[in-house]
């Protein structure tokens, strides 16, 4: 068995050195940096201004040429605020990039989206700067921490259910504050969610696929058939595997299908047979299709049961009451764990 990290140093340094490929590991460094604490490394920051290779994004941000991850539209790479913080010290950020010369920028989008939703402590990863720098759209970000994906795989692919209602409740609120502006994230999948590891604060990233489903005359987007399927296969409600607008709903029931992956391990779309010639995405439709609730939850507590059936039967236009969906997770949270706010990554080494 693999040794565990024991700090939220060693947590971090973990993620990076065994999913340095992954999708979205968009915000650990090397050893002594901690997600959440302003993105600052001492020694680590001065090897990235000593190193040789920089190029100045903004005339205020060194790009280090180190790659961390991709997202949905670029890749993201290291980054150091040349302007140090109140405490004296270079903030490490994340910059974005994607190639110009496309006529639609997912870059710039990504952007409005951030203008739109950002304010403090909304679970809304911070946007420092944005712009065009030689061939390419550069976004530069906030730092977080490591992404659940890569928490869960340390936590060998399994969370209790009481670090599920929490997270779940977490995701809740950052969701409905998202829809509360009128817009849809449409890519809710473990990737896309970072923890500040010294406070356990879940933010959100990679805005995309985001979209407005209230029009500036304040009306609801109209329920049409687009042909096109948003998001990530595994966790995209059976709405887009159909080709049909999404609405709140739909993020709704991505959140569901990601909290009972974090908790069996597994959905029952997943290693599905896949014959030559046949879409991947058309399989885990139809087993989406054809798996009931009762088999979805097996072995889970009542309550999301609860939580499936209510969000399969919301209508395209109805405004989820997330207060419900949150007090079905907490009441899993007091059975499990009598209101513990402990989560599973910080029993590691214990």
């Amino acid at each position: 068995m693999a040794l565990r990290p024991k700090t939220p140093s060693q947590i971090t340094t973990s993620v990076n050195q065994s999913n340095s490929g992954v999708a979205g590991a968009t915000h650990g460094f090397a050893s002594g940096i901690t997600g959440g604490t302003g993105g600052t490394g001492g020694e680590e920051e001065e090897l990235i201004i000593k190193g040789g290779f920089h190029i100045s994004i903004g005339g205020r941000y060194i790009f280090s040429g180190k790659k961390i991850g991709s997202g949905s539209f670029g890749d993201v790479y290291y980054g150091i605020d040349k302007h140090k913080n109140e405490k004296g010290r270079n903030q490490l950020v994340a910059i974005k990039l994607e190639k110009a010369g496309q006529k639609f920028s997912m870059n710039d989008h990504e952007r409005e989206m951030y203008d739109v939703l950002y304010e403090k402590n909304r679970g809304i990863a911070k946007l420092f700067w944005s712009g065009i720098q030689g061939d390419y759209h550069v976004l530069v970000m906030e730092l977080i921490g490591p992404s659940l994906d890569q928490l869960f795989k340390i936590c060998q692919e399994r969370f209790t259910l009481s670090t599920v209602a929490l997270i779940g409740k977490q995701i809740l609120k950052i969701i409905n504050y998202i829809h509360s502006k009128g817009v849809l994230h449409r890519d809710i999948k473990p990737d896309n969610f970072l923890v500040k590891i010294n406070t356990n604060v879940l933010y959100t990233i990679d805005m995309g696929l985001c979209k407005k489903f209230i029009t500036d005359d304040k009306k609801h987007i109209p329920f049409i058939k687009t042909k096109k399927f948003v998001g990530t296969p595994r966790y995209a409600s059976i709405n887009s595997h159909r080709g049909m607008e999404l609405s709140r709903r739909d993020d709704l029931e991505s959140i569901l299908y990601m909290l009972i992956y974090f908790a069996k391990g597994r959905l029952p779309w997943q290693g599905l047979p896949n014959p030559q010639g046949v879409d991947p995405k058309q399989l885990i439709y139809q087993s989406k299709v054809k798996t009931p609730v009762s088999k979805l939850c097996l072995g889970m507590p009542y309550e999301f049961v609860e939580m499936a059936e209510y969000i399969r039967g919301l209508e395209f236009t109805t405004q989820p009451n997330y207060r419900y969906l949150y007090g079905l997770l907490d009441s899993v949270q007091k059975k499990c764990c009598n209101d513990s706010t402990n989560y599973d990554w910080n029993n590691l080494g214990n």
